[in-house]
């Protein structure tokens, strides 16, 4: 189940590729986590590629900062319009910067930059640097095809091939 407190939605008609903001300046945000959140994320970009008729077939995610202890991919996942990422981690006070490279059917690159802050920790006045101010190593997914079922033709199984 998608949360949709949890979505960043591209919506039809808006500029597809953010290649050319500044750096740092992610045009869609999810809300602000806890440190050490497990949680999963989701970016809608279904109504938009509509637009363009188009599909994504694969795409790989990174996030900025980087190293041990910061925000981490477990994993990522396509289905349809929606880019799936489980993201754990995260220093108290550190804004991220998540970023997917989208391939399309029809050879198309998208690139979405989506921000997610982690909630300041009490105790703790500032953030420590970085171990690398740059992107991680990304993580390669690909898209679900859906199930289809083909209701023409008449279902029919030979018991003798069970046997």
């Amino acid at each position: 189940m998608v949360s949709s407190l949890r979505t960043a939605t591209v919506s039809a008609g808006s500029p597809l590729v953010t290649r050319g903001m500044p750096a740092g300046t992610p045009a869609l945000r999810w809300p602000a986590a806890f440190p050490g959140s497990n949680l999963d994320y989701f970016l809608d970009a279904s109504a938009a590629l509509a637009d363009v008729g188009d599909v994504i077939v694969s795409a790989t995610l990174d996030v900025r900062p980087s190293g041990s202890g910061e925000l981490q991919i477990q994993s990522a996942s396509i289905v349809g319009g929606t880019l799936t990422a489980w993201l754990s981690g995260g220093v108290a006070g550190r804004s991220y910067v998540v970023r997917w490279l989208a391939q399309t059917s029809a050879g198309r690159t998208f690139e979405w930059l989506v921000g997610l802050p982690i909630l300041p920790d009490q105790a703790s006045a500032a953030a420590p640097p970085a171990p690398s101010a740059g992107f991680g190593t990304p993580v390669l997914c690909t898209a679900v095809s859906p199930m289809r079922m083909d209701l023409v033709a008449p279902l029919s199984t030979s018991l003798a091939a069970i046997f």
